[in-house]
């Protein structure tokens, strides 16, 4: 009976650490991807964005026009401003959390109410994806092929960095409900 009882709870014990470790990784891979997650988003704004808005007011030198660079990019120069504070607040609670607790749950609840600009950015989405289809012209194209080829870059298309906006919240969703699962109540 003593033996059944010892099994039993080394097998609970077994059970808590498993959950524990999952727990962790769950929490460092919300981090680990949030930082990828701004790396991209920085350098959209770096690559495409911003050498754009440059070209944009020189008449001569533009490639498109403000209006068509808000079409294709939205407003992800505001994403990256709120990921990267977001970033920063999850960093400070791995920080001076422990594997046990961290405050994510709070930081996720004080960023919620901006998570709202991605309706937006979602909304625009197709619109921004039927331009890409329809108006390159040979300076556009010329210009993508040159900040696509950049070290920097880490993906094959523009199209790949701007579904990266819309896959995000349903990523938190997926995460958070992996640390809820593997967390003790209490």
């Amino acid at each position: 009976m003593a033996e059944e009882a010892a099994a039993a709870q080394a097998k609970m014990a077994e059970k808590m650490a498993k959950r524990k470790r999952v727990r962790k990784r769950a929490i460092e891979e919300i981090l680990s991807s949030e930082k990828s997650y701004v790396d991209s988003l920085t350098t959209v704004c770096n690559l495409f964005i911003f050498p754009l808005k440059t070209l944009a007011k020189e008449p001569r030198e533009e490639i498109l026009s403000f209006e068509d660079i808000a079409t294709v990019f939205s407003n992800i120069e505001l994403l990256t401003q709120l990921n990267s504070t977001f970033m920063e607040n999850l960093s400070k609670d791995m920080e001076k959390g422990t594997e046990l607790k961290t405050d994510i749950g709070k930081t996720f609840l004080d960023f919620s109410q901006f998570f709202k600009m991605y309706t937006m950015y979602v909304n625009n989405y197709d619109k921004a994806v039927q331009f890409l289809k329809t108006q390159k012209t040979p300076r556009f194209e010329e210009f993508l092929t040159h900040a696509l080829q950049k070290d920097e870059c880490k993906q094959p298309s523009v199209e790949s960095f701007l579904i990266m906006p819309i896959q995000r919240i349903p990523r938190y969703k997926m995460l958070l409900e992996e640390v809820i699962k593997n967390t003790e109540e209490g």
